[in-house]
């Protein structure tokens, strides 16, 4: 018997299944050349982060750009593309210095002005952000983001806010580079590259300029619209993860030869949880929600995931409280 592990991301929004285990001819095939495919139900048009909705779109951004910040296997911060950062004026500012040999896949080099122009994408009049909401309640409304060389980046804020690197850990907070002759008219300064972008294919391939360690060559995301409507339909042996799978799914259909075990997390809660897209929330269930999804409590040390039930609102568990205001 297989098994399929299932992850539920943010109270079941989210399932991806590992389909790994699956030792046939073709698997091992692409394990040899060190490529994955993975399936989604539908694919996004363009990989900006400003125009992204859905947070398996959102996943897809860790593959080629990089953050400032990121959240490792264990739940802790690290750095992504800054190396170190440093808070003053009562940690109102923040200054990060860049890694020195972060580029790009055409060799030019990933700058600071890159960071704070694509940080301020998510503010311009004409944005469809859906989390630039986040960063603009609490940066400063004049200069938020300021390159004061190539390798040094100031974000300046209205107030102290203890969330903010788990904040800029979010995919959609990262660098890129518009580029014209570039796949999908952005560059990362990630692992891979954007070789193919089309509505039911999206090919990665690595970033020969990318310092990094690597595990894997190339990566194949595939539109496979059966995953919304029968799991029976779509053949496993192609597929080494499946994201975005409808939870009800999995409680209706089997996939044969499989066993299914299910996991709880709320790691990307804070995709879904926008309070400035939600104008019919009451002002003070908005703060009570937001103290208790940005508040951990001391027995996680710190770090960001937060096991289902862990915080409560009038009673709900976050992951009820979660559902409720996406």
């Amino acid at each position: 018997m297989r098994w399929l592990k299932i992850y539920a991301l943010a109270g079941s929004i989210l399932i991806s299944i590992d389909v790994a285990a699956l030792n046939t001819q073709s698997w091992k095939l692409r394990k040899d050349s060190k490529m994955m495919t993975i399936a989604m139900p539908s694919l996004p048009k363009a990989l900006d982060p400003t125009q992204l909705r859905l947070a398996n779109h959102f996943l897809l951004l860790q593959c080629f750009c990089q953050t400032l910040v990121r959240t490792n296997e264990q739940g802790d911060m690290v750095s992504d593309a800054a190396e170190s950062w440093t808070f003053s004026d009562q940690a109102r500012t923040v200054t990060f210095k860049l890694k020195p040999d972060l580029k790009f896949p055409d060799g030019s080099k990933l700058t600071a002005a890159d960071f704070a122009n694509s940080l301020s994408r998510h503010f311009t009049p004409q944005t469809k952000s859906a989390v630039g909401g986040y960063l603009k309640k609490i940066a400063a409304e004049k200069e938020p983001f300021t390159a004061v060389d190539a390798q040094t980046l100031k974000i300046r804020l209205r107030h102290s806010y203890g969330p903010l690197l788990h904040l800029l850990a979010m995919p959609g907070f990262c660098a890129l580079k518009e580029s014209k002759s570039t796949v999908g008219g952005f560059m990362g300064s990630g692992p891979l590259a954007v070789e193919e972008l089309t509505e039911s294919t999206i090919r990665f391939h690595r970033n020969l300029n990318y310092k990094g360690n690597v595990e894997i060559n190339d990566i194949v995301v595939q539109a496979i619209p059966a995953l919304n409507e029968s799991l029976s339909r779509v053949d496993w042996d192609k597929i080494d993860i499946a994201i975005g799978i409808p939870p009800e799914m999995l409680e209706t259909q089997n996939i044969p030869g499989f066993v299914a075990t299910p996991l709880e997390s709320l790691a990307i809660a804070h995709l879904y949880f926008n309070t400035e897209k939600r104008p019919d929330l009451d002002p003070q269930l908005r703060r009570l929600i937001s103290t208790q999804l940005s508040t951990l409590k001391s027995e996680f040390k710190g770090k960001f995931y937060e096991p289902i039930g862990g915080a409560y609102v009038e009673g709900r568990s976050a992951a009820q409280v979660v559902s409720m205001v996406c």
